[in-house]
């Protein structure tokens, strides 16, 4: 594949940013058109380039996981100007054979009341036999925009996602759904799969909010402490072993502590 000379975002610009989930490798580059006088960006899902048209000129592109289940998930392609409505694609993708196959595209335009959006269909037109080209249409509808939190554990949980969340889309999470008794279960698993998928820096990031809030949340120390230590960070790690280990032995569970643990902590 060619070298990357643009950028893909995921809430900040990012260089050269690939996007890995499962079998979906996806990548950004940006051309004027000069004969139309537009921005165009060109997506790229495997072997098939999109020419999708920036709905903000000089704007920055962000992506954002919309939505997801078992067989389906979909991704925003999403323009935030300086001035007007927040404006996107949302691209959807169906699971067929152990692949995942592009089925559809839609634009959307961001509401400012109840977290509404308008979202229009999108015919693609080929070009060539691996590119093809969007064109808006008039056949829209209204639902919610908001992801919700279930769905971004359901993505880490269940596929091998690799840099599509990043700390400052986790930032935009925890806006959206602060940490609560309620959710910091979910947010502490969403930070246990993103560390086992080697997301590591991801996952002190959530983790440490976590312990800001709730600092006696025994599990969060013992995971936080097994992703500073995958990123040799070992200091960092053995404080916050030690913290669990004091923990667990306050709760009479002293038997259940790992036996990693013990042999990464020094004796004192």
């Amino acid at each position: 594949m060619k070298k990357i000379i643009s950028f893909l975002l995921i809430s900040i610009c990012l260089f050269g940013k690939d996007i890995y989930i499962d079998n979906l490798h996806i990548s950004y580059n940006n051309i004027k058109n000069q004969k139309e006088n537009q921005q165009i960006d060109l997506i790229k899902v495997n072997n098939l380039t999109i020419e999708q048209k920036k709905l903000w000129l000089n704007t920055p592109m962000e992506v954002h996981l919309n939505t997801l289940n078992e067989n389906k998930l979909k991704l925003e392609f999403i323009y935030i100007g300086a001035i007007g409505p927040e404006l996107g694609y949302i691209y959807t993708f169906k699971k067929e054979y152990n692949k995942y196959i592009l089925i559809s595209i839609e634009t959307y335009q961001a509401g400012d009341i109840d977290n509404k959006a308008t979202f229009c269909k999108v015919n693609m037109i080929k070009k060539e036999i691996y590119k093809i080209k969007l064109k808006e249409t008039d056949i829209c509808y209204q639902k919610d925009k908001l992801i919700r939190l279930k769905e971004l554990l359901a993505l880490v949980q269940n596929h091998k996602v690799l840099n599509l969340i990043d700390t400052n889309y986790l930032s935009y999470i925890l806006r959206l759904y602060p940490l609560t008794q309620k959710t910091i279960t979910q947010y502490n698993n969403i930070a246990y799969y993103l560390q086992k998928q080697g997301e590591n820096e991801e996952a002190v990031y959530l983790l440490e909010k976590i312990l800001e809030k709730y600092p006696n949340r025994v599990v969060a120390h013992y995971n936080i402490a097994d992703a500073y230590w995958a990123i040799g960070k070992k200091d960092k790690a053995i404080k916050h072993y030690k913290i669990y280990i004091e923990l667990m032995k306050q709760k009479g569970k002293e038997e259940k502590i790992p036996k990693e643990v013990l042999n990464r902590v020094p004796l004192s």
